[in-house]
């Protein structure tokens, strides 16, 4: 019998390996929910409901790696499913966890408003620099339309990064620094977002449009 018909055992410690990431996951939950048994239960059972969850998770994430279940869609599917499900469980328990400590800490939601205005304000420029590019070879109600979207989506993004650098200076120096943005900026920046959405469905019903018309 040749060496190619013999059947390789799986190999576990790289499939260990492939899952450990969950595993640390697993751990931490237990040793949270071991540190808070005594003064805080609403994070004990939190953190024990997750490291659970993620033990479920690190077990479908061994077994999608085995061959047996890899030629077959059923299981495939199913325990892909499973691995990715029990893992949003345990991530959302963690955040649970997260919100039980920042309640202790009266400034914790200011620093997470803060943080998050501050980098969605930010990565908000990273499209309207696109924009500006593209306005350079527009013309006419191409050039206006450009124009007013980059404008915006420009204002609403220095609203935002706005309102976020004002969270956090406030909650470290205990005032705020930049004058507020007032409402309407904010409502412009809406108007951008929706006008982006318009933008996106008109350019997916052409393209669409266009496959249709190869095909015949």
């Amino acid at each position: 019998m040749s060496e190619n018909n013999i059947k390789q055992p799986p190999d576990f410690f790289r499939i260990i390996r492939n899952a450990q990431p969950i595993a640390f996951l697993a751990s931490l939950c237990l040793i949270i929910a071991t540190f808070s048994f005594t003064n805080f239960q609403a994070v004990y059972s939190n953190a024990v409901i997750a490291a659970f969850s993620f033990i479920f998770s690190f077990i479908f994430s061994t077994l999608i790696q085995l061959k047996w279940v890899q030629e077959d869609k059923f299981f495939i599917r199913a325990t892909r499913s499973g691995a990715y499900f029990f893992l949003g469980v345990g991530v959302l328990y963690l955040l649970l966890i997260a919100v039980e400590f920042g309640k202790t800490l009266p400034q914790m939601f200011s620093l997470i408003q803060g943080w998050w205005s501050t980098f969605i304000g930010g990565a908000l420029f990273y499209p309207v620099y696109f924009m500006l590019k593209k306005i350079e070879t527009k013309r006419g109600a191409d050039l206006y339309y450009e124009a007013t979207l980059a404008i915006l989506t420009a204002l609403g993004a220095t609203g935002i990064f706005i309102m976020g650098v004002n969270a956090l200076t406030e909650t470290f120096f205990g005032q705020r620094y930049l004058t507020e943005m007032p409402s309407l900026i904010f409502a412009l920046g809406g108007v951008g977002v929706f006008v982006i959405f318009e933008r996106f469905i008109k350019i997916k019903k052409q393209f669409k449009k266009g496959q249709s018309l190869q095909s015949n």
